[in-house]
């Protein structure tokens, strides 16, 4: 990997410097993006282009060990399934229809408040060490998968289960390294379209969050109190599907109305299942005695962004704004305006659960970032929420409905 790495980043020296010989671009003042330098932005396309060269190679060596499995199984008594692999890799086009892949949630909770944890970054520079060890993963793998394939009948079958294994282990790596791509893909384009918002919610809160990663006294009280309002879990819109309020003193059932284009009764049964076991039966709705329930609307797909003939913007006009919707063709999961739009790769019901809070409403309440790395490109750095860690809206990972909010 170093070795790679100090190729690319030599290679990055010199193209880079024929640019800043006849431009001054380490002066911040001359760049359009406040804190992120111009160096930075330069550099990001560099990272950018170095990592989606790597991983043509890596999508090439996947797709040939896949094709290499399917061969051998064919040839066992019984033909074991092919293992779970990742569809399509990065999708920067044709994503329509690959809905994600569900795992199992993670553990509930943790101690309240939280010590504030550095950030989580996410860059090309990382991508690309992502890009890597993917790669090498896989080429492990093919040899074991030689040697597997030159075992007599009985050994394969004895040995198929570490093969799995390996391979687990395996495709876990290449899944990650496609679905930082994608994250990056998507949300480093649209933090610099929108950068103007990003940097007043950064020059609002990123002090007290910076003051308390790096102040553990007690004089980190008054930034605890600074914060506590402004990290409060939101409902900001009023979407026109849901009522103006609700009352806690009577039961009351909730109907959202859901159109959608997925076809997937299997995936539709466990999005419904998420909704029921992170809101339904959360804290929130028990308090306020309150039950939501998805009415669904089914719409025909839309063959013109299947084909690649309309962009994501286009296919999500097709869908009324007096109702939510769900439909798939995204980089990774996000909302957009009303309805919830879904990537490939791996998703938990619990962060189902939270998507579907933006859909009743409800901002994140956790932080993100974007910052300069200078040579290295850009970061977008993602920062817990040290005041409401256990909420489902702060994290969709561990986080439950809690708060009253509504």
């Amino acid at each position: 990997m170093l070795l790679l790495f100090k190729k690319i980043f030599y290679s990055f020296l010199i193209s880079i410097g024929t640019v800043i010989s006849s431009q001054n671009l380490f002066f911040e003042s001359g760049n359009s993006k406040g804190n992120i330098n111009t160096i930075g932005l330069y550099a990001n396309s560099f990272w950018e282009e170095a990592t989606e060269t790597l991983q043509k190679k890596n999508k090439y060596k996947y797709f040939e060990i896949k094709n290499t499995l399917e061969l051998a199984f064919e040839l066992l008594p019984k033909k074991p399934k092919v293992l779970e692999l990742e569809k399509g890799d990065i999708k920067t086009k044709g994503a329509y229809g690959h809905l994600p892949t569900l795992y199992v949630d993670k553990v509930l909770g943790y101690s309240f408040p939280s010590p504030i944890t550095p950030p989580i970054e996410f860059s090309w520079v990382k991508a690309i060490e992502l890009v890597n060890s993917s790669l090498k993963h896989l080429e492990y793998f093919e040899k074991n998968l030689k040697n597997w394939q030159n075992l007599p009948l009985k050994q394969k079958i004895i040995y198929f289960d570490k093969l799995e294994s390996l391979w687990i282990l395996t495709e876990t790596k290449y899944s990650l390294a496609s679905q930082n791509i994608r994250y990056l893909k998507m949300w480093t384009n649209q933090m610099l379209d929108e950068y103007n918002y990003y940097k007043k919610s950064n020059e609002q809160h990123l002090p007290s969050l910076l003051a308390l990663a790096l102040d553990k006294n007690s004089s980190t009280l008054g930034h605890w109190e600074k914060l506590r309002v402004a990290l409060k879990p939101k409902r900001i819109l009023q979407p026109k599907h849901l009522p103006n309020s609700i009352n806690p003193r009577k039961k009351e059932k909730i109907i959202i109305n859901i159109v959608t284009d997925i076809k997937n009764k299997k995936f539709i049964r466990e999005f419904e299942g998420a909704i029921q076991t992170h809101w339904n039966y959360s804290p929130w709705p028990k308090e306020n005695q309150v039950q939501f329930k998805i009415q669904w609307k089914k719409i025909k797909t839309n063959k013109e962004f299947l084909n690649q003939m309309e962009s994501l913007n286009q296919h999500l006009t097709r869908f009324p704004s007096n109702a939510a919707g769900l439909t798939t063709g995204g980089l990774s999961t996000f909302v957009r305006k009303n309805v919830l739009v879904l990537g490939p790769g791996k998703i938990t019901p619990r962060t189902l659960a939270h998507e579907f809070g933006h859909l009743l409403g409800f901002s994140d309440c956790y932080y993100r970032t974007l910052s300069s790395l200078n040579v290295f490109g850009l970061a977008i750095l993602e920062w817990n929420n040290p005041i409401y860690p256990h909420e489902l809206m702060c994290d969709n990972n561990i986080g439950v409905a809690h708060s009253q909010v509504w």
